[in-house]
């Protein structure tokens, strides 16, 4: 993948000749290092540039997707409207230009959440259960694979035992271990016979809230699919802890595999990807995964 750099200077020269943008411009880059390139523009507006531009068709399908859920008055006041997808001339990059969510992210401000937090969620995994999949399907979006369970509980076991001969837990020593990367004897997570509408990456970044724990958006839906629900309790266990995952799960009528299913892809992953950092191997911010490996690892009841 070649990846495309461009300075501040020529976005604020390129946003000052697109007329959805009021006058004067002020932009401040938000994130650099993923797969996108983003600025917030006048603390109202946001410009997705993706680095990748062989590839912008994860760009078009959010769009479709965005305004077809925009429909669902359930759903709606949560999901911030893509104004428009453009080229950016002289370049022919493709980019994305969104209202911005109010609030803040749930990440940035944990002590934010709250039991209205909790409702707010539930009310949302069960509204994406109206979503018609057969509309969703036919604008695009891809039908998700069932993870790999075996193949992630043995990376993780692996990246587990090499974290603990480095001595490289530290403070999560006692709080990760192996029986923690194990389901219930007694639940089958092979395959699901319940596929929905899933946003696949509620992480905490991605979830804004007002000061009384509301969800006031839910950003980045590149990742949505059409599969497991457990892909959702994955992002909230990561988001909100195993805890309240398990509880928001529950609640909107799931049982406990799909439970257990979301939080073990939590625990697995992050585990691998500690490691990863650990070794130079990731370049996911250290502190946020210990962060969210104490939220995943926290015990639970379903």
């Amino acid at each position: 993948m070649s990846r495309i750099s461009v300075s501040d200077s020529e976005a604020l020269v390129f946003f000052q000749s697109l007329p959805q943008i009021p006058h004067p411009v002020h932009l401040r880059r938000s994130s650099e290092g993923g797969e996108h390139i983003v600025w917030s523009i006048n603390d109202a507006l946001i410009v997705r540039l993706p680095v990748d531009q062989s590839n912008t068709e994860p760009l078009i399908r959010e769009k479709k997707l965005l305004d077809l859920i925009r429909k669902n008055e359930k759903i709606a006041p949560v999901v911030p409207s893509c104004i428009d997808l453009g080229i950016w001339q002289p370049h022919g990059w493709r980019y994305a230009l969104y209202h911005k969510a109010s609030g803040v992210s749930m990440e940035s401000n944990m002590h934010a959440i709250t039991g209205v937090t909790e409702d707010d969620l539930v009310d949302f995994l069960v509204s994406m259960k109206s979503v018609s999949a057969e509309d969703v399907l036919r604008i695009g979006i891809r039908r998700g694979e069932e993870a790999n369970f075996e193949e992630l509980v043995s990376q993780a076991t692996k990246a587990l035992n090499l974290l603990r001969t480095r001595k490289q837990l530290m403070e999560l020593e006692g709080i990760i271990t192996p029986d923690g990367l194990k389901a219930p004897s007694h639940l089958t997570l092979d395959g699901s016979k319940v596929e929905v509408l899933t946003h696949a990456d509620l992480k905490g970044e991605h979830i804004f809230l007002d000061s009384t724990g509301h969800i006031m958006g839910i950003i980045d839906w590149s990742d949505a699919q059409i599969g497991c629900p457990s892909f959702e309790a994955f992002g909230l266990t990561v988001a909100v802890g195993a805890k309240m995952a398990a509880r928001i799960a529950v609640r909107a009528g799931y049982g406990a595999e799909i439970v257990w299913k979301g939080v073990l892809m939590a625990r697995c992953n992050g585990v691998t990807s500690l490691e990863g950092i650990m070794s130079g191997n990731d370049d996911s911010p250290e502190w946020l995964v210990r962060s969210q490996l104490n939220r995943a690892f926290e015990y639970f009841d379903v």
